[in-house]
């Protein structure tokens, strides 16, 4: 009997991959009311500078600055292209009460 010798050459190749992550986008800037503001409505309108390429926002209102209880809470605010500042009306809010 013969017996023929078989070789196997495996190779692996690395190539090198470069990831490019875009940068989070700056949260939005609260413009009314302004951050400290009393005797404000107990329904407010709550305006932000719009972000770039955003889609939506949630405004989320607490009573606590942990946010471990929301008194108001929207996620369907849908953005309005081209409209540099964006506006919710708040409701349910309590006289003499302080939010976050």
């Amino acid at each position: 009997m013969k017996f023929i010798k078989k070789t196997y050459i495996t190779a692996v190749f690395l190539l090198p991959i470069a990831l490019a992550y875009a940068a989070a986008p700056l949260p939005p800037v609260l413009t009314t009311p302004i951050k400290g503001a009393v005797n404000q409505s107990t329904s407010p309108f709550i305006s932000w500078n719009a972000v770039s390429f955003a889609d939506s926002y949630r405004l989320q209102i607490s009573t606590d600055s942990l946010f471990s209880l929301t008194v108001f809470d929207d996620s369907t605010i849908v953005s309005v292209a081209g409209q540099g500042i964006q506006t919710k009306q708040a409701s349910g809010l309590i006289n003499n009460t302080k939010y976050y």
